[in-house]
C-alpha cells in the first residue's frame, strides 16, 4: 500500500515540490495582483454625453471623459461628430465656465480634443453632479 509519508522522506522530492509550488505562485502572481489593483483603484472617471444646437439641419453630438488618477494626473477627452462647420473651424472646449483649450473640426465633421496635466495641459478639476 502506498503511504504518503514515504514520499516526503525523500529530500530531493521535497525540494522539487517546494520549487514547483514556488514557480506556480511566481507565474500566477502578476495576474492576481493586476486584478486586485483594479478592484482597489480609486481613480475618478466621469463621463458626459454632449449635444448641441442644430447647425444647417444637423445636430452635433458626442461624449466627454474626465479622469483624475491616483498619481495626480488629470485628463480630459472630448469626442464630437456631425458638426456642420467647415474643416479647420476652431471651437473652444469649455468646462465649468472656463476654457480648457481649443479643438478644430477635422475631416468628416468630427472633433477630437485630449489634454493631460502631465504634458503641461490645463485640466480643470471636475466634480460629479
Amino acid at each position: 500500500m502506498f503511504r504518503l509519508r514515504h514520499v516526503f522522506r525523500n529530500r530531493r522530492l521535497r525540494v522539487f515540490l517546494a520549487a514547483l509550488v514556488a514557480v506556480i505562485v511566481w507565474a500566477t502572481l502578476p495576474a492576481y495582483s493586476a486584478s486586485l489593483m483594479g478592484l482597489i483603484s480609486t481613480d475618478i472617471r466621469l463621463y458626459a454625453p454632449m449635444t448641441g444646437a442644430s447647425i444647417g439641419g444637423k445636430t452635433p453630438g458626442g461624449s466627454s471623459e474626465y479622469r483624475d488618477r491616483l498619481n495626480g494626473i488629470r485628463e480630459l477627452t472630448v469626442l464630437a461628430g456631425n458638426i456642420n462647420l467647415p474643416t479647420g473651424t476652431l471651437l473652444n472646449v469649455v468646462v465649468n465656465g472656463g476654457t480648457a483649450g481649443q479643438a478644430g473640426v477635422v475631416q468628416f465633421s468630427n472633433l477630437y480634443f485630449h489634454v493631460q496635466t502631465n504634458n503641461g495641459g490645463n485640466v480643470p478639476v471636475v466634480n460629479s453632479g
